[in-house]
């Protein structure tokens, strides 16, 4: 099984996210743009993983959960991971982006104490819009250009999600939710 943990997306944002990528799509030659149905933000990545091992894997996730509180966090800039067969473009995170973070890297020490590797990767707080891009022009020419509106996300809990091809398609599949904790004002 390939497994992450993610913050998932509201429905309700995902149009406006969907409506800044099409912005992008239109402006690049070729690429693998993310389905509205995949956005999320990753937290932990885990890869290749035993099905025995989901139970341990609950386990890490509850215990987080329990010393997390809910947060809520806003869409920043757009920018691209520079990779060799193209650029690899999200939507970053802005407020609420140190509290992701924070999140992470509890996750991140909890599945250390539980006998997981540690991943080799630094977090980095965001939306994947698409993979093996090639733009038409630069992309910070591009990006100038671009409508971002401010997007507010809700924070409450953490999904353990699996990763699958099925006839050629990407698709996520949410087998187990943490609820995080109420924020108290």
């Amino acid at each position: 099984m390939r497994l992450f943990i993610a913050a998932q997306i509201e429905d309700k944002n995902k149009k406006s996210i969907y409506e800044i990528q099409k912005q992008y799509k239109s402006q690049s030659i070729k690429g693998t743009f993310t389905r509205i149905e995949n956005y999320h933000v990753t937290l932990k990545f885990l890869g290749e993983v035993e099905k025995e091992l989901v139970s341990k894997i609950i386990f890490v996730m509850d215990r987080t959960a329990e010393e997390s509180t809910s947060f809520i966090f806003t869409s920043g800039n757009t920018g691209c991971f520079k990779r060799v067969e193209g650029a690899t473009l999200f939507l970053g995170i802005d407020r609420g982006a140190e509290n992701l973070w924070k999140l992470s890297t509890l996750l991140e020490e909890e599945f250390i104490k539980s006998g997981f590797k540690k991943e080799g990767k630094e977090f980095t707080p965001h939306i994947t819009l698409g993979r093996r891009i090639k733009f038409k022009n630069d992309f910070n020419i591009i990006a100038k250009e671009i409508n971002l509106p401010k997007i507010t996300f809700d924070c409450n809990s953490i999904t353990l999600m699996e990763s699958f091809t099925e006839k050629g398609v990407l698709c996520y599949n949410p087998l187990y939710s943490s609820k995080l904790q109420i924020q108290i004002e």
